[in-house]
């Protein structure tokens, strides 16, 4: 049984679909029930990560996926286009003590046991789970008339420092970009969209698997890395670099658009240029708040300045990965 962490919630929106993201129809979310009398119809959920060479582990677990009650680390291998996978599970001593689940998926339909032997004799729970994917709600969202619109896919226009031309609608950070809008804001509220690649081959948690940056007023850094499964922290996706981990970690699998939605309030000075009130954000991901009025004491490390200020622009941050943005959008507040 996996003792780590995890702290996760659920996109408003589940779409079951066909298609594969990021070339690997296995990595994703699975969902289904099982249908063995002692967990007859309980949920269960499965979070296939890629980790290299073919090989996946798996977070495995038994009831609400915000809250479940027994938990599994799997670990497997694809074997021509199927995964093979097992793992023990721990569901105490109520609950029959050590179980071995075993997992088999492919072609976005997957089965297995829960078995454990109780008196010399093997109990089976068999199970059943379909890939599923999740639209966060405000993917795609169009801006409200009075919104100045930095990337609508046709344009780069509104950035500074970009070689080359769009060609499929997206600005994509990859060696020797940086994007930094041309206008500057203050209090505003911002929409975009991101995509991190799939890296399977970098380790999972690590920083160089997917990592940009937001920076609002080229800044303050809201943290962008395939952090798919993982647990919350101010260094992985959706964190305030060196300031705070997200309250929870709303993050789809690599190669899924994913969104921010970000109310900022800009740091307030008095006549002297002296700050009197720190600057504050609200942060939206796929739909879900992980930042809620969160005071900023200061900038993040990475930005274009260490110097706060009334208005900066946006800075998406460049460190060699090919992570995309899309639909960018801002709304200037008083």
């Amino acid at each position: 049984m996996s003792t780590r962490s995890f702290s996760l919630v659920l996109v408003s929106l589940v779409v079951l679909a066909p298609v594969a993201f990021a070339d690997d129809p296995i990595m994703g979310i699975w969902q289904g029930k099982c249908s063995g009398k002692e967990l007859e119809n309980r949920p269960i959920t499965a979070y296939v990560i890629g980790i290299g060479g073919d090989q996946y582990r798996i977070p495995f677990m038994i009831g609400p996926e915000e809250s479940p009650e027994f938990r599994a680390e799997l670990a497997g291998s694809e074997r021509k286009d199927i995964l093979v996978a097992i793992g023990e599970l721990d569901m105490g001593q109520a609950g029959g003590g050590v179980h071995v689940v075993t997992f088999q998926a492919a072609d976005g339909i997957a089965s297995g046991t829960i078995t454990a032997t109780r008196d010399n004799q093997k109990v089976s729970i068999p199970f059943e789970m379909k890939k599923i994917y999740r639209r966060p709600p405000t993917l795609g969202q169009q801006p409200p008339q009075n919104a100045i619109v930095l990337f609508d896919g046709k344009s780069y226009d509104e950035w500074n420092l970009i070689p080359g031309c769009v060609s499929d609608g997206t600005l994509k950070i990859v060696s020797k970009n940086t994007f930094v809008s041309k206008k500057e804001f203050g209090s505003c509220k911002i929409h975009l969209e991101f995509c991190t690649p799939y890296m399977p081959k970098e380790p999972t948690g690590a920083q160089s698997r997917g990592n940009s940056g937001v920076y609002v007023q080229g800044r303050y850094e809201i943290q962008v890395l395939d952090s798919f499964a993982e647990p919350p922290a101010d260094n992985y996706c959706g964190g305030i670099y060196k300031v705070a981990a997200p309250k929870v970690n709303p993050s789809l699998p690599p190669g899924e658009w994913q969104t921010y939605d970000i109310t900022f309030k800009a740091p307030q000075f008095d006549s002297a240029g002296n700050k009197v009130k720190n600057a504050e954000i609200t942060v939206y991901h796929n739909g879900v708040l992980i930042h809620d009025k969160l005071e900023l004491p200061h900038p993040t490390p990475g930005g274009i300045s260490e110097t706060e200020a009334k208005k900066g622009p946006l800075f998406l941050q460049n460190h060699g990965d090919a992570v995309q943005y899309r639909n960018i959008w801002v709304e200037e507040l008083d």
